[in-house]
């Protein structure tokens, strides 16, 4: 891209409108840095559980995870009595 291009795709409002929100949350972020309110630590992508709600996983590593998060199956089927009306509503 040059740096003609750059510039006017920049100075757009498609961008601004793109950028506004991300610049509102960064500086939120770095003022609760700042005042102790949170704190960012690295995370080892391997370590990662969030992961799981992002990207395709290993059945191992989704596994793992799921563990983590302490989130059980839940074997049996739904079960109920739905009845379809002619009119198209569940009763």
């Amino acid at each position: 891209m040059t740096t003609k291009a750059r510039s006017s795709w920049k100075n757009s409002l498609i961008y601004h409108a793109i950028t506004k929100n991300v610049d509102a949350r960064f500086h939120f972020i770095r003022e609760m840095i700042q005042s102790k309110e949170m704190y960012l630590e690295y995370c080892n992508t391997c370590e990662n559980v969030t992961d799981i709600f992002t990207k395709p996983l290993g059945k191992i590593k989704f596994e793992l995870f799921r563990e983590v998060l302490d989130v059980e199956i839940n074997p049996s089927p739904l079960r109920g009595n739905l009845k379809i009306m002619e009119n198209g509503l569940v009763k």
